[in-house]
């Protein structure tokens, strides 16, 4: 059990989606386009904060992109799931649905990438106190993981987590 422990450990610090900073820019853009673009700036703000914040955590993987395309939360089985075209385990709903160049708002989309751009060179704070997981309790029923997290604030019509 050691072992796979390690091995898990050590592929998240190998293994990433992106090759560079403008493609992790890209990643956090897409994520905020299809999880929050009709929020207001404080709420796609926040939204990215939970990218940003799992990047940072050892529970997840090191990088934007991977976070973003992470189907599930065991790096392993994300790529064997991946290998095999499992959808359903996405952390974000937007990537089970295969949506990621389903980008029909372009003022929406010039807009978020902008905004994206300046939360990866660290221009805007975490404002949900540590949040590493949200919901919009207006698209989707409550998820069992809220009844175990810790509730941090509610931005726009987002609920944060950690």
């Amino acid at each position: 059990m050691k072992f796979i422990i390690s091995l898990y450990f050590l592929s998240l610090s190998f293994f990433s989606y992106a090759n560079d900073y403008d493609e992790q820019s890209i990643c956090l853009a897409q994520n905020i386009y299809h999880e929050a673009r009709g929020e207001i700036v404080e709420g796609q703000i926040a939204v990215s904060n939970v990218v940003i914040n799992r990047v940072k955590s050892k529970q997840f993987p090191n990088d934007i992109c991977s976070v973003v395309y992470q189907r599930s939360q065991i790096e392993i089985l994300d790529r064997i799931l991946k290998i095999i075209r499992i959808p359903k385990l996405c952390q974000f709903e937007w990537v089970c649905n295969f949506k990621p160049n389903s980008i029909n708002d372009l003022d929406s989309w010039k807009n978020i990438q902008i905004l994206a751009q300046e939360i990866v060179e660290g221009a805007h704070d975490d404002i949900t106190n540590g949040a590493t997981h949200y919901y919009n309790p207006e698209s989707v029923p409550t998820p069992p993981w809220a009844n175990v997290f810790t509730k941090t604030t509610v931005i726009g019509n987002h609920h944060f987590y950690k």
